[in-house]
């Protein structure tokens, strides 16, 4: 990661060292737009005049004040945004002009007053494209007020029709030209809420007021102050951040993906497996899977932190560099420097940052003071200055380009949602992406991505989102501040949700979250950089130990033992808040606060020597920066194309033609039961065409037993299997058996033909029973699995280059799984090391059987797209890989792929050429 050559700044309204007296003017003017209410009450306020008012009055002004002055968070004109470039030579001295550029657009609050247009005839129309079918209804997303509802009206082909030609917006005459009998469904269809007017809100392009010629009533606006002034920052300073964030990632607890997509992706393989499957109807409640659980927070909670728990026993190394004993605690001054912390560290496994992020941070006495960075993308908080400040538009369209750039083979599209008068005003933004998806919108793009086209499935550990019109992997993105927790709508949470899916949206460094229950924290440092300020934790019993008589100075002082203060902060990212305590007003102020929340911690606040940012008479202002951190990695690959439904019989009901059972034991017992179900198809050979099994864990161990008997047969070899397994019922070693319906696997094999896949499994299982007959121990197990990948290797179907890059992304997929760390890979190597010469000699023991076994192979890889021969490849091998091992078959099957990239390494194809294995094939 590094820097981009254009950032955004963010600085208060006035110096950090402002006094109330010499800007109380300017002060009432910012109040008067962002709070009219309480303007009122001071409107004829003098100076000098604010002692006499009540506390209320005068707490609520100092809080605007201390605002002014301290906090970079955009609101009306308390703050300012701007671009300041990152250069590599020495910057120049940056000095803030006091005259700043106000942006004013009409408030989103206005859309109450927008008149509906009911000349239809003069508008363009938009399906409301969330519709699906369900039984004999069409149902769709409808707002309500500032809420959705899961509406329904009666199934009607005409009305499906309308709206499969509204995919893109058409005139009423246009509409009407394609569709005669369109004409009188309109005007119902837009009171029902399944069609869009050019009327309706667009939330990205032109602004949406100026697009419809509205005219304000209220004269309350939405304000972005920007400043011209020319700003640098050196790039120097950046220069130790790819270290840090190497440190960062070694830090990381818990699962980057949230519950509720780790929750979809567990129930949607449940239930449909591989298939593709439109996204409306994969979150229904009723015919799907739903999405999220948004009345009941407390259970995604504790998935959460169920999850924190299970991983924070994994290694990690910052939380051990950090840790103390239990009875120590940190000493009032330290630095804690984790420098020679990043020596230490391997290459970090799983999620890897996006293709931009934001890193916010201020600058100033020449270091680095670190906030986090983060993001999907650089454009996700930066996107809603786009649509007055042409600097920052032209930033994140260049930071939107790279990202598609780095990434050609899928289309990004920007999510357009709003549903709150009050906060939508941060949804407002230019076009930053090629497309957009509008949730109830209408759309700024001809053409735009539609609900209706997008399709969903579940490849391993990603969840991939597909058009069927545009033919591409849909990756989504959301260039807006607008805060996703606040809504309870499925589909845009799960699509706000997968725009972090396979990334890390958050690397930040909490030092009470990693070392838990300390009163003080020390400053932490790395190089230039500070990554945590001194805190110091103040709870409401303690304060009421500590004041006497003389409560202010009782709290100072307190404060000042651990060099916090006078002039404090609660740190809560960003609406952070300042005081001064040498002001009893916001002494006890604080006190307060801290009386509300229970505990806080507090920061100090110091005034810089030598600021980023000054003003002309040489004061500081505080600062946050915004750098855009990017790489150029291709993050997302291409996905095959959605294919049209097989032709294939997908289910077989119970003892149609397949008979299925799931036989219910301990893993250690269910080689000899696989034994057992052996001999009874030995005994009825001539009447089953073919038999397969499986293991599986869902709902407890169990094997999965598949025969396609002949249909006179199927009843009485039921009973012969019945007989055969009685004494391990009866002894309990079998603790249950059910007969099922068979669902073939499709989407995972259809593509060449269930019926020759059936025919592989058949031989799969015969040859794995043979290995369980003989008492093969996992040694010679996994040679037999190396030998079966050579062979398949030197087939030469897949190329060179295409082998080295599936089987590298597979094993660094059981590596995430495993969250493999430095000791694992090293006893992983150590345990090559050791059957090293016996792994190696076994290469060529080739039985006739492996032979035979990727001949099947072969013939299956053979019928498959290319796109598709790496995956079913490994897909076959992980099959075999199951029926191999009783247990712990996913650990296994790391093992082996592990082993088999030292193998390869090995050979190095000087070693061994293996052009005889061709031969022999």
């Amino acid at each position: 990661m590094k820097p981009y050559s254009k950032a955004i700044v963010r600085v208060p309204q006035f110096p950090m060292e402002a006094t109330m007296k010499e800007y109380w003017v300017p002060l009432k003017e910012s109040i008067q737009q962002s709070a009219p209410d309480f303007f009122s009450l001071i409107k004829t306020l003098k100076y000098d005049e604010i002692a006499e008012q009540p506390e209320n009055i005068q707490s609520t002004i100092v809080k605007y004040f201390n605002r002014a002055k301290f906090r970079c968070t955009p609101y009306g004109t308390f703050a300012s945004v701007g671009i300041i470039n990152v250069v590599n030579e020495k910057q120049r001295e940056n000095v803030l002009n006091y005259k700043r550029s106000l942006h004013e657009l009409i408030s989103w609050q206005e859309m109450q007053n927008v008149q509906s247009d009911n000349n239809l005839v003069n508008h363009k129309l938009f399906a409301n494209s969330s519709y699906y079918k369900v039984e004999d209804c069409l149902r769709y997303v409808k707002r309500k007020g500032e809420t959705f509802e899961l509406a329904e009206i009666a199934f009607d082909s005409t009305v499906e029709g309308i709206l499969k030609e509204l995919q893109s917006p058409l005139s009423y005459g246009e509409l009407c030209n394609l569709l005669p009998f369109a004409e009188p469904y309109i005007q119902p269809l837009i009171d029902c809420g399944l069609l869009i007017s050019e009327n309706d809100p667009n939330l990205i392009g032109e602004d949406y007021f100026t697009r419809i010629g509205h005219s304000a009533s209220n004269p309350i606006k939405y304000q972005v102050s920007e400043f011209q002034d020319p700003l640098e920052v050196s790039s120097t300073y950046f220069r130790h951040i790819p270290d840090l964030i190497k440190i960062l990632r070694a830090g990381l607890q818990g699962s980057t993906t949230s519950p509720n997509m780790l929750s979809f992706m567990e129930q949607f393989t449940k239930r449909f497996d591989r298939q593709t499957v439109s996204l409306m109807q994969a979150i229904d409640p009723d015919i799907g899977i739903g999405y999220g659980n948004f009345y009941n927070n407390a259970i995604g909670d504790l998935i959460k932190e169920l999850q924190i728990e299970e991983q924070s026993s994994q290694e990690n190394p910052l939380l051990q560099y950090l840790n103390l004993a239990n009875d120590q605690e940190y000493q009032v001054g330290q630095t804690i420097r984790i420098d020679e912390l990043k020596d230490n560290l391997s290459d970090p496994q799983g999620p890897v940052l996006a293709n931009s992020v934001s890193l916010f941070c201020s600058i100033n006495d020449g270091m680095v003071f670190f906030d986090r960075i983060g993001g999907h993308s650089y454009t996700q908080l930066a996107g809603r200055f786009t649509i007055c400040s042409e600097g920052i538009r032209s930033l994140c369209q260049e930071i939107a380009c790279l990202e598609e750039t780095s990434n050609p083979e899928v289309l990004f599209f920007d999510i357009s949602y709003n549903a709150e008068l009050n906060v939508d005003n941060v949804n407002r933004r230019a076009k930053l992406y090629s497309q957009e998806l509008n949730i109830l919108n209408y759309p700024g793009n001809k053409e735009p991505i539609t609900l209706d086209d997008l399709y969903v499935t579940v490849s391993g550990s990603e969840i991939v989102l597909r058009s069927k019109k545009f033919g591409k992997r849909l990756i989504p993105r959301m260039a807006s501040a607008y805060n996703y927790r606040r809504s309870k709508l499925p589909v845009f949470r799960f699509l706000y949700d997968l725009s972090f899916h396979g990334i890390i949206g958050d690397l930040s460094f909490n030092f009470p979250e990693l070392v838990k229950g300390k009163k003080y924290y020390p400053q932490v440092q790395f190089r230039n950089i500070i990554v945590s300020n001194p805190k110091v934790s103040v709870s409401k019993s303690e304060l009421e130990n500590l004041l006497s008589e003389d409560h202010i100075r009782s709290l100072k002082s307190h404060l000042l033992a651990f060099n916090i203060g006078p002039i404090v902060k609660i740190p809560r990212n960003e609406e952070s808040i300042v005081f001064d305590l040498n002001d009893p007003l916001q002494c006890n102020m604080l006190i307060r606060e801290i009386k509300k929340a229970g505990s806080l911690f507090l920061e100090n606040v110091a005034i810089p020597t030598a600021p980023l940012i000054r003003d002309g008479n040489g004061m500081a202002f505080n600062n946050q920066l915004s750098i855009p951190l990017f790489h150029k990695n291709e993050l997302y690959k291409a996905s095959s194309p959605i294919d049209v439904p097989f032709t294939e019989k997908r289910t077989f009901l119970p003892i149609q033609d397949w008979l299925y059972l799931e036989i219910y034991c301990a893993p250690g017992k269910s080689d000899e039961i696989i034994l057992l179900l052996e001999q009874t198809v030995k005994k009825a050979r001539p009447f089953v065409e073919k038999w397969f099994f499986i293991r599986y864990n869902e709902k407890g161990n169990h094997i999965r037993f598949r025969s396609q008997v002949k249909k006179d047969f199927r009843l009485s070899f039921l009973d012969n299997l019945y007989t055969i397994l009685d004494p391990k019922i009866s002894s309990g070693i079998i603790s249950d058996i059910s007969i099922n319906g068979y669902n073939r696997e499709l989407e995972r094999y259809g593509i060449v033909g269930m019926e020759r896949v059936e025919q592989h499994f058949y031989l799969d299982s015969t040859i794995v029973v043979k290995l369980l007959q003989k008492g093969a121990d996992d040694i010679y197990k996994y040679a037999h699995c190396l030998r079966l990948f050579l062979l398949l290797k030197n087939q030469g179907s897949i190329s060179s280059t295409r082998w080295v890059q599936w089987m590298g992304h597979i094993r660094q997929l059981f590596e995430r799984e495993h969250q493999l760390g430095t000791v694992q890979f090293r006893k992983v190597r150590r345990y090559f090391q050791e059957q090293k010469e016996y792994l190696l000699g076994a290469l060529d023991d080739i039985h006739q059987s492996e032979i035979d076994f990727c001949l099947s192979v072969q013939n299956i890889v053979s019928n498959c797209p290319e796109r598709r021969q790496a995956p079913m490849v490994t897909d076959l091998m992980h099959m075999h890989i199951n029926r191999l091992f009783s247990s712990y078959q996913r650990s296994h099957e790391l093992i082996i792929f592990s082993l088999l990239d030292l193998v390869e390494k090995n050979l190095n194809h000087r070693f061994k050429t293996y052009n005889h294995l061709k031969s022999m094939i």
